[in-house]
């Protein structure tokens, strides 16, 4: 007893208790992983939220004002300017009272020889003390998107005070550009760092051993509860080093230090190009862990010696009906003991007999079950005849030589998959098999079943066989169970039938042109049977309509629905007409087609994921339609889809267009402008923006630009006493006669007039 019962258990309760121990070392890195994955997401949203703000910032109409104010003592010495800069430090101060994350904002225009802060005001160059990323900025460090970084940024910005104090600060900087305002410049906004690592450090599984910190890829530390760490490179650090040089974009890493262990997790951001990271000790989060090992294992103690002598108990007590049962055994003549004197090893050897007798039965009873019989055609359908003797096939099903194959294949696979369940669909293909037994079974030997996942295959064995008689037979026997089938179920079914052949090897031979033929119905259609000819694979002429493939993707380019799908149908209708040619050279027009069209779609940009599902599964599916008829509808749709999203995208990509030139007009209708340097601003080329306001307008840009003037003069007009002439400069004509005769033409009277009737 102590070796079946106490050994076992000791190995069964360590293997569990390291079980447990990995268990809880994968719970506590799972926990540690979301909890950083928390404070990332917590992290990145105070991020986006700043992000969004310096953005909104950027598209105020306040700086765009100030965009060519580029002169302090000028700013200064003119009121209007002195005000708009002003108000532009306001929305900065603005900024940074509504979020305690931000320790100060910049604004610096290139050009210019001042920068307005919410912490000093506005400050001249020469006085101004926080420089270093000004001169990041100005040789292109930052890119066009902008970047985030770690530093350290003056207490007072101004040079000519005392107070020299840093403060650590995560620092973003966001260089202005021509989508968001006509200012050209840099918004720099630093947030104090300690609110990071206060951010990243809290957390419900926090102890003294934890902490966490950020890094970016070069390994310098971003934020750190150490403050000694900041701005400093740890990537000499091994962990570190592993971490940085891994492909995964989050995991955990385990060190080992003197018996120490530690867990680390990571979580990358590669926009930004950080690392979140998580430090925790394995040691202190598994104490309890150890603790419940001590416990469990004092108790599977006490248990098992008390198992022991409970045991020894129950032994003593079914001694004597043991030995009744070994006695009994040996009178048994099927059994052998050979003279064993142990109870235990005759009673085993009994029941080892007895369960060897119990599996031949077992082995006899499944050979003549169903599915013993269905792997055995499965194999005579693939040629797999090496596994059996021959004595086993020449006691196998079927008595006679020779053999036929015919493949059932239901028509609509699609309509049949949607509309019935998998039960339905086993029944009804179930049905069909029976039926083609019951029919075949008057004239054959015929063994069937399911073959693949919508096909039956039917093996027919016979005696003597005509060769064009025999499988005319088989033909018309399919075809009154293809119309019982109609009237019954509602369904059709193709089928394919291949030659005669002898011996067992025939029946793959036989399966092979079956199949080939049941695939020539995408020329035929629907409800065929086919006979196999040698036609099929013999003989056929390779094609490929290279000229109407191009058409095809000229009418895309052109983005003509109608003349794509006319010009599908000829290519349909010339596969129909066309003699000898193979189902898979069909096959490989369409699929290199439908690929020619995708790799157009790649080449010009277009998003295919916004056209279909799954694209992988759009330039496969010809494969499973059943006839031509199928592949022109699938062909048709497919190519006004693209068509559609292509005239779609574009109508969008053009509002938006001109929503930025009529923004861009009324903000600069009072100057000259020049059409090349606007289209350049808006990031569109001169003709492209001329057509645009053509298609969308019917005007030209000069009645754009003068129409704005013209609503302009007729405010000034009718709510100011200015000079008529004053007026014509303020909205951008040289002199009165430009705007009295661009007034008549839009309004049909003088600029004076208008005044008289609206007084």
């Amino acid at each position: 007893m102590l070796i079946i019962l106490v050994v076992p258990i000791i190995g069964i309760t360590q293997y569990n208790n390291n079980k447990l121990v990995q268990y809880f070392e994968d719970e506590i890195i799972a926990t540690a992983m979301d909890n950083l994955l928390s404070i990332k997401n917590l992290n990145e949203n105070i991020i986006d939220k700043v992000k969004t703000e310096v953005i909104t910032l950027a598209k105020s109409k306040s700086i765009s004002q100030i965009s060519r104010l580029k002169n302090l003592s000028q700013v200064l010495s003119d009121t209007d300017s002195f005000v708009k800069i002003k108000e532009v430090e306001r929305l900065l101060n603005e900024i940074v009272y509504g979020d305690d994350n931000i320790y100060s904002i910049y604004l610096y225009l290139d050009g210019g020889d001042y920068v307005i802060t919410s912490k000093n005001g506005i400050m001249h160059l020469d006085y101004f003390r926080d420089t270093n990323w000004l001169d990041k900025y100005e040789i292109g460090l930052y890119g066009k998107l902008g970047k985030w970084e770690a530093r350290k940024a003056p207490y007072t910005l101004n040079l000519q005070l005392d107070n020299t104090g840093e403060t650590d600060v995560v620092t973003y900087v966001y260089p202005l550009s021509s989508i968001t305002t006509s200012a050209r410049g840099v918004i720099v906004v630093n947030l104090y760092e300690y609110k990071f690592a206060d951010l990243i450090n809290s957390s419900a599984l926090d102890d003294s051993s934890n902490y966490s910190f950020i890094i970016d890829n070069d390994g310098y530390v971003i934020s750190h509860g150490d403050k000694d760490y900041f701005m400093k490179n740890i990537s000499a650090l091994t962990i570190i080093d592993r971490i940085l040089k891994s492909n995964e974009q989050e995991g955990s890493m385990i060190e080992e230090d003197n018996g120490d262990k530690n867990l680390y997790v990571y979580a990358k951001e590669p926009q930004k190009k950080w690392v979140y990271i998580r430090h925790h000790s394995l040691n202190a989060m598994m104490q309890k862990v150890n603790n419940i090992k001590k416990v469990s294992t004092l108790w599977l103690v006490l248990i098992t010696g008390f198992a022991l002598l409970l045991s020894f108990i129950i032994s003593v007590w079914i001694s004597k009906p043991l030995k009744k049962l070994v006695n009994h055994l040996k009178n048994i003549d099927d059994l052998s003991f050979e003279n064993k004197k142990n109870e235990i090893e005759l009673l085993t050897t009994a029941f080892q007999q007895m369960d060897t007798q119990r599996k031949k039965l077992y082995s006899i009873l499944e050979k003549s079950q169903d599915k013993a019989e269905e792997l055995f055609l499965n194999d005579l359908l693939r040629g797999n005849l090496d596994k059996y003797k021959d004595e086993e096939l020449n006691k196998s099903v079927f008595p006679y030589a020779n053999f036929t194959v015919a493949i059932i294949d239901i028509d609509n696979k699609e309509s049949f998959v949607n509309k019935y369940t998998s039960e339905q669909r086993y029944y009804y293909k179930t049905w069909i098999l029976n039926k083609c037994r019951d029919k075949l079974g008057q004239f054959f030997v015929i063994k069937g079943l399911v073959y693949m996942e919508y096909s039956i295959a039917l093996i027919m064995n016979f005696d003597a066989y005509h060769p064009t008689k025999t499988l005319i037979t088989i033909k018309s026997i399919l075809e009154e169970v293809l119309d019982e089938t109609e009237k019954e179920l509602n369904l059709s079914f193709s089928a394919g039938i291949g030659r005669c052949y002898g011996g067992y090897s025939g029946i793959k031979a036989s399966a092979t042109e079956a199949i080939t033929a049941y695939r020539h119905k995408l020329l035929v259609g629907n409800r065929s049977i086919i006979l196999w000819d040698k036609s099929m694979t013999q003989g056929s002429t390779y094609f490929y309509p290279y000229d109407k493939e191009k058409h095809i993707i000229n009418c895309l380019y052109a983005k003509k629905a109608e003349d794509a799908k006319f010009a599908v149908k000829a290519l349909i209708d010339e596969i129909r007409n066309m003699e000898n040619i193979s189902y898979d050279n069909i096959m490989q027009i369409f699929n290199q087609l439908v690929g020619v069209t995708i790799r157009y779609l790649v080449k010009n940009n277009i998003n295919i994921s916004q056209i279909f599902d799954n694209v992988y599964v759009a330039s496969h599916q010809i494969s499973d339609l059943d006839t031509l008829d199928d592949v022109e509808n699938y062909l048709m749709d497919f190519y006004q889809k693209i068509i559609d999203y292509i005239i779609k995208t574009e109508k969008e990509e053009g509002d938006n267009h001109l929503d930025r030139i009529l923004s861009y007009i009324n903000e600069n209708y009072h100057r000259e402008i020049d059409f090349k340097e606007m289209a350049k601003e808006i990031g569109i080329s001169y003709s492209y923006m001329r057509k645009i306001v053509k298609q969308e307008t019917g005007k030209s840009l000069l009645d754009l630009i003068n129409n704005a003037r013209i609503e302009k003069a007729k405010v000034l007009l009718r709510e100011t006493s200015m000079y008529i002439k004053e007026i014509a400069e303020d909205v951008g004509y040289n002199n009165v006669q430009s705007l009295t005769r661009f007034f008549k033409k839009y309004e049909g009277i003088t600029p004076g007039e208008f005044r008289e009737i609206k007084e």
